[in-house]
């Protein structure tokens, strides 16, 4: 979850192309595995959403740890210290203070805007998620009702009980031909399920949308404020001559981070395949 952050107040603002504040590190949005091509629920495509998440926690945990140690020498300077250098720093270009200043006034103006239309964003595709998670529960319900009230016919009269030892029905078909018919309707099922699961799933379908619609509207407005926000910060450190080699947004790292959470959310809804039945008395 992205928390909302605070504007950092400076007296002038560098641009990005004036200092070279930030490394330039790989973009943590290549980690994204691509979209699964089968529709039946796969515990193993969670796991890797799981374990690509856990390592991009990690990366950003490393990377907090050295732009706090730059900040915290950035913080050791007294507040005349840091006056003499702003004011040397003006006196040097006062009318490229002036503009860095301007500068300054918009970003911390664009910052507000992108927080507010991620915030606002993140609760409409919120209440579309579960308008989509409804619609789509009734239409896998509606789809395979028929094919399941079949094998209950057939289970109710071409089945007996048996005593059960281990995992698995509590009963046995009577004939082959029970077995044979049963298991039809169950490959009917999964193949109508896979095919109409494709209208959620598939390149253009509807969770598919939504998910790409999360990332540009909620995820990217987040990712840009913050990373204006470290972008001002890493300026101030710039004009007081703090290194800031190493000093880098962790951003886009929080933005993928919760992409991967939210997809694995959105991967999950799917059913799982139904298997066959081969047990004859």
């Amino acid at each position: 979850m992205f928390m909302k952050i605070g504007i950092v107040t400076l007296a002038i603002l560098g641009s990005a192309s004036a200092i070279p504040a930030q490394t330039t590190a790989p973009d943590p949005w290549k980690k994204v595995p691509a979209l699964p091509t089968t529709y039946f629920r796969d515990l193993d495509f969670s796991k890797k959403l799981g374990e690509l998440r856990t390592e991009i926690v990690e990366e950003q945990r490393k990377q907090f740890e050295i732009n706090n140690d730059i900040e915290a020498q950035y913080g050791k300077m007294d507040m005349m210290e840091i006056s003499r250098r702003m004011q040397a720093y003006m006196a040097k270009d006062p009318q490229k203070a002036m503009k860095m200043m301007q500068a300054q006034a918009a970003a911390a103006s664009a910052i507000k805007s992108d927080i507010v239309s991620g915030d606002e964003a993140k609760t409409e595709r919120n209440a579309e998620l579960e308008k989509l998670k409804d619609e789509y529960k009734a239409d896998m319900e509606a789809v395979a009702r028929p094919f399941r009230a079949k094998r209950e016919e057939i289970r109710k009269t071409g089945t007996v009980r048996v005593v059960e030892h281990g995992s698995g029905p509590s009963w046995a078909f009577q004939t082959k031909e029970a077995e044979t018919a049963y298991n039809e309707q169950v490959d009917k099922e999964n193949a109508e399920i896979s095919a109409r699961s494709v209208a959620w799933f598939g390149p253009s379908g509807k969770f598919t949308a939504w998910l790409a619609s999360y990332r540009e509207t909620v995820l990217v407005p987040n990712a840009k404020a913050v990373e204006a926000n470290d972008e001002i910060k890493a300026a101030q450190m710039a004009i007081m001559e703090t290194p800031t080699a190493a000093y880098r947004s962790t951003a886009q790292m929080t933005a993928v981070s919760e992409y991967l959470e939210v997809m694995r959310k959105v991967y999950e809804l799917r059913i799982g395949k139904e298997e066959n039945v081969h047990r004859t008395v």
